[in-house]
């Protein structure tokens, strides 16, 4: 029973592990051993991985391994931020504009006119105005991703909405808060949380993104995309400053990827059942 178990959700188990792993790593390295990660040692120009610096040293003698600790935990918080800020967001938007016929109309278009702005140019319009910051960075993604997350709560409350028993509920006089809680929400959550793994993934590459670019955080905050940026005019001499930043990327959006598999395959059998 319990190997049969876990082949249903292996993918579930192995992402969330991994995913558990790098966030125990992350916040709990910086706390074991105090490393500034903008600390430089002229004495260690581009130094390759080696057993006094784990993944080398960058351009400014910086450790790389340090920095890459403290650039993931932003990476993770902004991810994890803006996945639930579009879900607090999106879940009852998405939900009124599929039981308010009124609403459904301006909501959707607006929707829409959100989802045909690119994000970089949000990003660089951002900046223009407000100035580089993490919380401009965040606000950026919440308008960049909330309305994808808007049109799967839609969906999903539409779908649900025509089935039996909620026709049922409606006709044994269940008023709207309560149905929309007991058969719609519980429900709904689970398409709309598979998607939220998505904005996760897209919140992190995004930041990533906005930094390399320059229209992120700033240098010398310890960012993967600063880093990445960093490294162009070098990273022939010295991939590793690539290599790793890169590395922790890939390791994250792929993991995410498959929590989004597993959670999908698990409302997928409750649905079954």
């Amino acid at each position: 029973m319990h190997n049969r178990t876990w082949a249903r959700h292996a993918r579930l188990w192995v992402g969330g592990g991994a995913l558990c792993i790098i966030a125990v790593l992350v916040l709990i390295v910086p706390f074991l051993v105090h490393l500034d990660p903008n600390a430089a040692d002229p004495n260690s120009l581009m130094q390759p991985p080696s057993p006094d610096h784990a993944m080398g040293t960058d351009m400014y003698g910086r450790d790389v391994l340090v920095r890459t600790i403290y650039a993931t935990q932003i990476a993770l918080g902004i991810g994890l931020g803006v996945s639930v800020g579009t879900f607090l967001l999106g879940m009852p938007i998405g939900m009124a504009a599929a039981y308010i016929r009124n609403l459904d109309g301006f909501i959707m278009r607006t929707v829409d006119t959100l989802m045909s702005l690119p994000p970089v140019l949000l990003a660089i319009a951002s900046v223009a105005v407000l100035g580089a910051g993490l919380l401009n960075i965040v606000v950026v993604l919440l308008i960049a991703w909330t309305p994808l997350t808007i049109r799967v709560a839609r969906a999903a409350t539409l779908a649900l909405s025509s089935q039996e028993y909620v026709e049922a509920a409606r006709a044994l006089g269940s008023t709207l808060p309560r149905m929309l809680y007991r058969h719609i929400l519980r429900n709904a959550v689970d398409s709309v949380l598979v998607q939220q793994t998505v904005v996760f993934v897209g919140a992190i590459l995004g930041e990533a993104t906005f930094s390399f670019i320059g229209a992120g955080l700033q240098p010398p905050a310890a960012s993967l995309g600063t880093m990445l940026g960093e490294t162009q005019a070098v990273v022939v001499q010295a991939p590793w400053l690539a290599a790793f930043p890169a590395g922790v990327l890939v390791a994250i959006a792929l993991a995410a990827v498959l929590v989004g598999d597993g959670l999908r395959d698990r409302a997928a059998i409750g649905r079954g059942a």
